[in-house]
Protein backbone atom coordinates (compact mmCIF):
# COMPACT_ATOMS: atom_id res chain seq x y z
CA UNK A 1 0.00 0.00 0.00
CA UNK A 2 1.60 3.36 -0.80
CA UNK A 3 1.81 5.82 2.09
CA UNK A 4 1.59 8.74 0.18
CA UNK A 5 0.30 9.91 -3.41
CA UNK A 6 2.45 13.25 -5.21
CA UNK A 7 0.46 14.68 -8.02
CA UNK A 8 3.11 17.75 -9.39
CA UNK A 9 5.31 19.15 -11.73
CA UNK A 10 8.27 17.44 -12.71
CA UNK A 11 11.25 19.43 -14.40
CA UNK A 12 14.91 19.99 -14.87
CA UNK A 13 16.29 23.05 -13.60
CA UNK A 14 18.96 25.00 -14.75
CA UNK A 15 20.99 27.98 -13.04
CA UNK A 16 22.50 30.01 -14.66
CA UNK A 17 25.64 30.74 -12.26
CA UNK A 18 28.91 33.36 -12.06
CA UNK A 19 32.22 31.93 -12.35
CA UNK A 20 32.13 32.62 -9.07
CA UNK A 21 29.25 30.94 -7.68
CA UNK A 22 30.37 27.75 -10.53
CA UNK A 23 33.70 27.74 -8.33
CA UNK A 24 31.89 27.71 -5.33
CA UNK A 25 28.85 25.42 -6.21
CA UNK A 26 28.08 21.91 -4.68
CA UNK A 27 25.93 20.55 -7.65
CA UNK A 28 26.02 20.54 -11.42
CA UNK A 29 24.05 23.95 -12.57
CA UNK A 30 21.33 21.49 -14.29
CA UNK A 31 19.64 19.55 -11.25
CA UNK A 32 16.51 17.53 -10.92
CA UNK A 33 13.40 20.07 -9.85
CA UNK A 34 9.72 20.46 -10.61
CA UNK A 35 7.56 20.94 -7.32
CA UNK A 36 5.42 17.41 -7.10
CA UNK A 37 9.26 15.68 -7.79
CA UNK A 38 11.05 17.66 -5.42
CA UNK A 39 8.22 16.68 -2.76
CA UNK A 40 7.97 12.70 -3.81
CA UNK A 41 12.12 12.59 -3.53
CA UNK A 42 12.27 13.75 -0.18
CA UNK A 43 9.64 11.73 1.13
CA UNK A 44 11.29 8.75 -0.65
CA UNK A 45 14.40 9.58 1.43
CA UNK A 46 12.75 10.15 4.48
CA UNK A 47 11.04 6.67 4.33
CA UNK A 48 7.81 7.03 3.12
CA UNK A 49 6.36 4.72 0.13
CA UNK A 50 6.11 7.05 -2.81
CA UNK A 51 3.65 7.18 -5.41
CA UNK A 52 4.77 10.31 -8.03
CA UNK A 53 1.84 11.46 -10.71
CA UNK A 54 3.57 13.91 -13.05
CA UNK A 55 3.95 14.92 -16.58
CA UNK A 56 7.92 13.61 -18.28
CA UNK A 57 9.31 14.16 -21.71
CA UNK A 58 10.65 12.05 -24.13
CA UNK A 59 13.85 12.69 -23.85
CA UNK A 60 17.01 11.15 -22.72
CA UNK A 61 16.79 13.49 -19.28
CA UNK A 62 13.45 12.40 -18.99
CA UNK A 63 14.87 8.79 -18.62
CA UNK A 64 17.35 9.87 -16.85
CA UNK A 65 14.92 11.81 -14.26
CA UNK A 66 12.66 8.60 -14.22
CA UNK A 67 15.67 6.23 -13.49
CA UNK A 68 16.69 8.54 -10.61
CA UNK A 69 13.18 8.53 -9.08
CA UNK A 70 13.11 4.75 -9.43
CA UNK A 71 16.82 4.21 -7.37
CA UNK A 72 14.93 6.74 -4.85
CA UNK A 73 12.32 3.97 -4.38
CA UNK A 74 9.45 6.69 -5.88
CA UNK A 75 6.43 4.50 -7.62
CA UNK A 76 6.67 5.75 -11.34
CA UNK A 77 3.82 3.76 -12.69
CA UNK A 78 1.54 6.99 -13.20
CA UNK A 79 4.02 9.46 -14.70
CA UNK A 80 3.12 10.30 -18.41
CA UNK A 81 5.72 10.80 -21.12
CA UNK A 82 4.84 13.28 -23.24
CA UNK A 83 5.65 14.40 -26.73
CA UNK A 84 8.22 16.69 -26.40
CA UNK A 85 11.33 17.67 -24.15
CA UNK A 86 11.39 17.80 -20.36
CA UNK A 87 10.46 20.75 -18.79
CA UNK A 88 13.17 23.12 -18.27
CA UNK A 89 13.01 25.74 -15.44
CA UNK A 90 15.87 28.52 -15.62
CA UNK A 91 17.31 30.11 -12.53
CA UNK A 92 19.52 33.16 -11.85
CA UNK A 93 20.06 33.18 -8.17
CA UNK A 94 18.84 35.96 -6.22
CA UNK A 95 17.31 37.40 -8.93
CA UNK A 96 14.73 35.59 -10.65
CA UNK A 97 13.33 32.41 -12.70
CA UNK A 98 11.72 31.32 -15.57
CA UNK A 99 9.71 28.34 -17.10
CA UNK A 100 10.81 27.77 -20.86
CA UNK A 101 7.90 25.45 -21.15
CA UNK A 102 5.44 26.30 -18.71
CA UNK A 103 2.32 24.37 -20.15
CA UNK A 104 3.73 20.89 -20.65
CA UNK A 105 4.82 21.10 -16.74
CA UNK A 106 1.32 20.99 -15.46
CA UNK A 107 0.23 17.35 -14.58
CA UNK A 108 -2.20 16.45 -16.98
CA UNK A 109 -4.51 13.44 -15.39
CA UNK A 110 -8.06 12.16 -16.38
CA UNK A 111 -10.24 11.69 -13.57
CA UNK A 112 -9.65 7.95 -13.67
CA UNK A 113 -5.72 7.96 -13.90
CA UNK A 114 -5.87 9.81 -10.70
CA UNK A 115 -8.31 7.45 -9.30
CA UNK A 116 -6.08 4.47 -9.61
CA UNK A 117 -3.48 6.43 -8.82
CA UNK A 118 -4.98 7.07 -5.24
CA UNK A 119 -6.07 3.84 -4.67
CA UNK A 120 -4.77 2.59 -0.97
CA UNK A 121 -2.85 5.78 -0.54
CA UNK A 122 -3.62 7.01 2.99
CA UNK A 123 -2.02 10.73 1.91
CA UNK A 124 -1.81 13.02 -1.48
CA UNK A 125 -0.44 16.07 -1.68
CA UNK A 126 -1.51 18.42 -4.70
CA UNK A 127 1.06 21.10 -5.92
CA UNK A 128 0.36 23.28 -8.85
CA UNK A 129 -2.73 21.62 -9.71
CA UNK A 130 -5.83 20.35 -8.07
CA UNK A 131 -8.37 17.60 -8.77
CA UNK A 132 -11.86 17.24 -10.18
CA UNK A 133 -14.86 17.26 -8.35
CA UNK A 134 -14.66 13.45 -9.54
CA UNK A 135 -11.87 12.66 -7.56
CA UNK A 136 -12.02 11.33 -4.20
CA UNK A 137 -9.05 12.06 -1.60
CA UNK A 138 -7.92 10.49 1.07
CA UNK A 139 -8.64 11.78 4.72
CA UNK A 140 -5.19 13.01 4.66
CA UNK A 141 -5.01 15.06 1.56
CA UNK A 142 -2.76 18.61 1.42
CA UNK A 143 -2.53 21.33 -1.06
CA UNK A 144 0.20 23.09 -2.29
CA UNK A 145 -1.03 25.55 -5.38
CA UNK A 146 1.58 27.71 -6.45
CA UNK A 147 1.63 28.68 -9.88
CA UNK A 148 -2.16 27.03 -9.78
CA UNK A 149 -3.26 29.99 -8.56
CA UNK A 150 -2.69 32.02 -12.41
CA UNK A 151 -3.43 28.68 -14.25
CA UNK A 152 -6.29 29.36 -16.70
CA UNK A 153 -7.63 25.84 -15.30
CA UNK A 154 -7.95 27.50 -11.80
CA UNK A 155 -11.57 27.66 -10.08
CA UNK A 156 -12.59 28.61 -6.44
CA UNK A 157 -13.85 25.02 -5.40
CA UNK A 158 -10.57 23.95 -4.76
CA UNK A 159 -9.76 25.72 -2.06
CA UNK A 160 -12.92 24.83 -0.31
CA UNK A 161 -11.79 21.19 -0.81
CA UNK A 162 -11.50 19.26 2.56
CA UNK A 163 -7.53 19.60 2.57
CA UNK A 164 -6.17 18.43 5.68
CA UNK A 165 -3.91 21.38 5.09
CA UNK A 166 -2.84 24.45 2.44
CA UNK A 167 0.52 25.39 2.42
CA UNK A 168 1.06 29.04 0.54
CA UNK A 169 3.45 31.72 0.79
CA UNK A 170 2.33 35.69 1.28
CA UNK A 171 1.98 36.41 -2.15
CA UNK A 172 0.33 33.74 -3.28
CA UNK A 173 -2.18 34.42 0.23
CA UNK A 174 -2.67 37.90 -1.24
CA UNK A 175 -3.69 36.40 -4.85
CA UNK A 176 -5.87 33.48 -3.19
CA UNK A 177 -7.85 35.99 -0.81
CA UNK A 178 -8.32 38.02 -3.95
CA UNK A 179 -9.33 35.24 -6.25
CA UNK A 180 -12.10 34.15 -3.08
CA UNK A 181 -13.12 37.28 -1.72
CA UNK A 182 -12.47 36.02 1.58
CA UNK A 183 -9.13 35.52 3.99
CA UNK A 184 -7.11 32.60 4.94
CA UNK A 185 -8.52 33.15 8.55
CA UNK A 186 -11.70 33.01 7.31
CA UNK A 187 -11.44 30.00 5.22
CA UNK A 188 -9.84 27.99 7.96
CA UNK A 189 -12.42 28.41 10.22
CA UNK A 190 -15.33 27.89 7.21
CA UNK A 191 -13.79 24.64 5.75
CA UNK A 192 -11.48 23.68 9.17
CA UNK A 193 -8.82 23.20 7.17
CA UNK A 194 -5.22 24.59 8.20
CA UNK A 195 -3.72 27.35 6.57
CA UNK A 196 0.51 27.70 6.75
CA UNK A 197 1.21 30.77 5.26
CA UNK A 198 5.30 31.52 4.84
CA UNK A 199 7.09 34.70 4.41
CA UNK A 200 10.60 34.00 3.87
CA UNK A 201 12.74 35.22 7.08
CA UNK A 202 9.40 36.09 8.58
CA UNK A 203 7.41 34.25 10.97
CA UNK A 204 5.53 31.30 9.30
CA UNK A 205 1.39 31.93 10.40
CA UNK A 206 -1.00 28.87 11.08
CA UNK A 207 -4.62 29.17 10.75
CA UNK A 208 -6.49 27.06 12.21
CA UNK A 209 -10.22 27.15 12.83
CA UNK A 210 -9.58 31.36 12.67
CA UNK A 211 -7.48 31.45 14.96
CA UNK A 212 -3.69 32.19 13.94
CA UNK A 213 -0.58 31.22 15.79
CA UNK A 214 3.28 32.41 14.90
CA UNK A 215 6.35 30.00 14.23
CA UNK A 216 9.99 31.78 14.40
CA UNK A 217 11.73 31.48 11.00
CA UNK A 218 15.51 31.36 11.87
CA UNK A 219 17.33 33.57 9.50
CA UNK A 220 19.56 32.23 6.90
CA UNK A 221 21.16 34.10 3.71
CA UNK A 222 19.60 32.12 0.94
CA UNK A 223 21.31 31.20 -2.51
CA UNK A 224 17.91 31.35 -3.82
CA UNK A 225 14.22 31.13 -2.58
CA UNK A 226 13.28 28.36 -4.65
CA UNK A 227 12.70 25.15 -3.26
CA UNK A 228 12.05 26.07 0.25
CA UNK A 229 8.38 25.72 0.28
CA UNK A 230 8.18 22.26 -1.24
CA UNK A 231 10.54 21.10 1.49
CA UNK A 232 8.55 22.84 4.02
CA UNK A 233 5.44 20.96 3.22
CA UNK A 234 6.96 17.68 2.41
CA UNK A 235 8.48 17.62 5.53
CA UNK A 236 5.32 19.25 7.61
CA UNK A 237 3.56 16.13 6.13
CA UNK A 238 5.99 13.20 6.87
CA UNK A 239 5.91 14.93 10.53
CA UNK A 240 2.41 14.80 10.63
CA UNK A 241 2.26 10.92 9.31
CA UNK A 242 4.80 9.90 12.22
CA UNK A 243 2.62 11.62 14.55
CA UNK A 244 3.98 15.04 15.18
CA UNK A 245 2.31 18.07 16.81
CA UNK A 246 1.61 21.14 14.17
CA UNK A 247 4.27 22.69 15.94
CA UNK A 248 7.26 20.01 15.60
CA UNK A 249 5.85 19.60 12.31
CA UNK A 250 6.70 23.62 11.27
CA UNK A 251 9.64 23.37 12.71
CA UNK A 252 10.98 20.47 10.64
CA UNK A 253 9.71 22.09 7.82
CA UNK A 254 11.67 25.33 8.52
CA UNK A 255 14.74 22.87 9.23
CA UNK A 256 14.07 21.18 5.41
CA UNK A 257 14.00 24.93 3.78
CA UNK A 258 16.42 25.92 5.75
CA UNK A 259 18.88 23.12 3.66
CA UNK A 260 17.29 23.90 0.56
CA UNK A 261 17.60 27.56 0.01
CA UNK A 262 21.53 27.39 1.21
CA UNK A 263 22.25 24.97 -1.94
CA UNK A 264 22.32 25.33 -5.76
CA UNK A 265 19.45 22.77 -5.53
CA UNK A 266 15.80 22.02 -5.27
CA UNK A 267 16.32 18.65 -3.60
CA UNK A 268 18.21 17.53 -0.94
CA UNK A 269 20.94 14.54 -1.00
CA UNK A 270 20.72 12.11 2.05
CA UNK A 271 22.96 13.24 4.29
CA UNK A 272 20.73 16.41 4.93
CA UNK A 273 17.80 13.96 5.19
CA UNK A 274 19.58 12.12 7.62
CA UNK A 275 20.13 15.14 9.72
CA UNK A 276 16.22 15.67 9.37
CA UNK A 277 15.54 11.95 10.47
CA UNK A 278 17.72 12.89 13.99
CA UNK A 279 15.20 16.02 14.51
CA UNK A 280 12.14 14.07 14.12
CA UNK A 281 13.94 11.14 16.60
CA UNK A 282 14.88 13.96 19.39
CA UNK A 283 10.99 15.62 19.10
CA UNK A 284 9.65 12.08 19.47
CA UNK A 285 11.53 11.62 22.69
CA UNK A 286 10.78 15.50 23.68
CA UNK A 287 6.95 13.98 23.35
CA UNK A 288 7.81 10.82 25.13
CA UNK A 289 7.25 8.29 22.38
CA UNK A 290 9.91 6.02 20.75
Amino acid sequence: MTDVVVVGRIAIDEWVLSEREQQSARTPADTYGGSGANMASLLARLGMDVGLVAKIGCDDVGVHYRDRLIELGVNVDYLQTGYHRTAVCRIIPGISYEWLDDVIAFPSVTASDLTGALVGAEVAIFSDCAPSQDVVLPEASYWVPQLWLRSPRWEPRAALLPWRAVFVNSRERDELENLMGSTVGELSKQTKTTWIVTDESKDTICWQSGISSRHQVDPVAPVVALGGGDALAAAFVFARYEGLSIGNSIELGHAAARKVVQQVACQLEQGHVDELLSTVDAMRGQNGFA
